[in-house]
């Protein structure tokens, strides 16, 4: 970890070396500096508008005995080996100042409550490195921190959509340089929320991620950049938005030189929210694209999904393969999600009638981001302008970074039979 936890001229750049107590965040970890002082940083308590840490001096041999558990946190915060130590009282406002206090190591029991005697931390460097091998050789870790100390605690779900955004952006940036490369998840450790992974021959998705991020830093326009090297805007849109909606920071690093590939902060996600997301409605990706002709087999699979009925390719008289393209069509038209499971759009579409079914999925295909893009492609107003044998040349002209041209214009076929069957269901707004 290289997090920066405190500077200034006594003490130097002070980073967090290896973390023994986290809640919430980090609450117990030892700190270096340039010229190799360590010191220990005990959280003593939070007001309103601060929190107060104990900055205390250690030497290497003491702080190897506490991390081996030969020292327990009561002595080593009782039995110091300067005559001072530092507090420290941090305001969450980062433009106020910071007050520093000389404490006679000698009082700290008048300054705070001691913790119970024998109490040793959770984590030891030696622990993490036994129970998570893998961590060391991983090639990349993301660190995510929430922005202000008295915000709402990072959830897993939040924690989840973030790590599957920026997966979502990894890959097609990946796939543009015909890579099959993909993230492994090799293990997470104390931080904020800090996860290390694997991916090979990354060098040119890590250079293409840094520069896109130094703009997104500048505030620089970024949508040539994303047009030119074939990123997926959508992506890129939903991991800035994840990060605006739960105020974190977003830390990607090499593990092999400790270089920071992407660190962004929430508002400099927020400046690009509003022109991604137009810009986002204009183009698409290949995960957008349905590629299931037969309009009957998918009102079956939503029925049957609306039942709680297992799908399997021989009652469908699909294949294996065909299964998985309808259900994906099926969550672009919000019917199912994702994963398979019914929405309500999906239970309302399983109980109408098929006059009724084609309304809904009329309307549903012209609100999908597949229809709406190809609708703005075309310059009307709605599906019923559309020119059906237009959805290929549509899908050349703005998917060519995920699909290539043959399957471009097979995928066309499925857009034009659901537009000759759909528009005459649509009645409009």
């Amino acid at each position: 970890m290289s997090d920066v936890f405190y500077e200034s001229p006594l003490h130097g750049t002070l980073l967090i070396d290896s973390v023994y107590e986290f809640y919430d965040e980090p609450r117990l970890f030892s700190v270096s500096n340039e010229v190799g002082s360590v010191f220990i940083v005990y959280w003593a308590s939070t007001d309103d508008d601060s929190d107060t840490w104990f900055l205390i001096p250690i030497s290497q041999l003491k702080l190897k005995q506490f991390e081996m558990k030969q020292v327990c946190i009561r002595d080593m915060l009782l039995y110091q080996e300067k005559k001072n130590f530092f507090k420290l009282k941090m305001p969450f406002d980062p433009d106020a100042e910071i007050k520093v206090e000389f404490i006679l190591s000698n009082t700290i029991q008048d300054v705070i409550e001691l913790p119970k005697q024998g109490i040793y931390i959770s984590n030891s460097p030696e622990e993490e490195q036994l129970e998570s091998p893998a961590v060391v050789h991983a090639t990349h870790e993301i660190h995510i921190q929430k922005k202000a100390k008295k915000a709402k605690k990072l959830a897993l779900e939040s924690i989840s959509k973030i790590f599957e955004s920026f997966s979502y952006l990894y890959n097609s940036i990946s796939n543009s340089f015909d890579s099959n490369n993909s993230i492994e998840g090799v293990g997470a450790r104390p931080g904020s929320f800090i996860l290390s992974f694997n991916v090979e021959h990354c060098d040119v998705i890590d250079s293409t991620l840094s520069q896109l991020f130094s703009l997104i830093e500048a505030k620089e326009n970024i949508q040539s950049y994303i047009e030119s090297n074939n990123i997926d805007a959508s992506a890129l849109s939903d991991l800035l938005s994840q990060i605006v909606d739960n105020k974190t920071h977003f830390d990607l690093k090499q593990n092999s030189n400790g270089t920071s590939i992407i660190r962004i902060e929430p508002d400099d996600a927020a400046y690009y929210i509003n022109e991604l997301h137009s810009y986002v409605s204009t183009v698409i990706n290949s995960s957008q694209v349905p590629q299931a002709n037969d309009l009957n087999k998918l009102f079956e699979i939503v029925e049957k999904r609306s039942r709680g009925i297992f799908l399997t390719p021989e009652d469908l008289n699909l294949t294996p393969r065909q299964v998985s393209y309808y259900l994906h069509a099926s969550s672009t038209l919000g019917f199912t999600k994702s994963y398979g499971s019914i929405t309500a759009l999906g239970l309302q579409l399983a109980s109408s009638n098929i006059d009724d079914k084609m309304k809904i999925t009329a309307r549903a295909f012209q609100f999908s981001h597949c229809g709406w893009a190809w609708i703005q492609w075309s310059g009307v107003n709605d599906i019923r302008d559309l020119n059906s044998n237009s959805g290929g040349d549509f899908l050349v002209d703005k998917c060519s970074s995920s699909l290539s041209e043959s399957t471009a214009r097979r995928r066309g076929t499925t857009l034009k039979k659901w537009c000759d069957e759909l528009a005459p269901f649509y009645t409009g707004i």
